[in-house]
């Protein structure tokens, strides 16, 4: 697109409106300018009218295009898209991690809920035993103390076994093996079957030096 314009004038001509200047049979573009400028401009129209500048070529104006906003909305509604996955899946995995927790907290309950109840009932069976066990050292004080003293002869002996001979180590064998039938005699004159661990007859014992009898 262009607006070509010659000047006529013999010397230099000045179109002052739009800061542009001729030398003499000068050629230039108007629409260096900008076409907008140049047909307001009032000295272009009186030197056209003086016959200074004659037209040569005028093309026909083309004003700026509107911008192409179609690309740019597919991005927009691309973008808006992809939020609005991005907030639907972290949404998902939030009610997820949510119900996990939810379930963890559950699971949680329940382990610290048997923990206590097995507490409780160790707790009650070692007192049931610690009872039978002062009940029968009560009634047989002096079975009590050679139940508990054979207990801890055996439990000492059979350690220092270990430094013995073979020889040695049979005759204790047997010496033990009769003290532990005597021992078990004297469990069974508490009149019930206990069962318990080694751990619990051994707590029950300890509890035996502690009674005074």
């Amino acid at each position: 697109m262009a607006w070509v314009v010659q000047s006529l004038h013999p010397g230099p001509l000045e179109v002052r409106d739009i800061n542009l200047m001729f030398g003499p049979n000068q050629i230039k573009d108007l629409d260096l300018v900008g076409r907008d400028n140049a047909e307001r401009s009032n000295d272009v129209k009186y030197l056209f009218t003086k016959g200074w500048l004659k037209e040569i070529r005028k093309d026909p104006f083309v004003g700026p295009s509107t911008p192409d906003m179609s690309g740019v909305q597919k991005v927009v509604e691309e973008a808006s898209k992809a939020s609005l996955a991005a907030t639907a899946a972290t949404e998902a995995l939030n009610n997820k991690l949510s119900k996990e927790n939810e379930e963890l907290r559950k699971k949680m309950s329940q382990m610290e809920l048997s923990q206590k109840q097995s507490a409780e009932e160790g707790s009650k069976k070692m007192d049931l035993l610690l009872t039978l066990v002062k009940s029968f050292a009560e009634a047989h004080p002096a079975e009590a103390r050679a139940a508990a003293a054979a207990m801890r002869n055996i439990q000492a002996e059979q350690k220092q076994i270990e430094e013995m001979s073979q020889a040695e180590i049979e005759a204790h064998g047997k010496i033990l093996d009769m003290r532990k039938k005597n021992l078990k005699q004297n469990m069974e004159n508490l009149g019930k079957t206990v069962a318990q661990s080694s751990g619990d007859v051994k707590e029950a014992l300890d509890a035996l030096d502690q009674l005074d009898l």
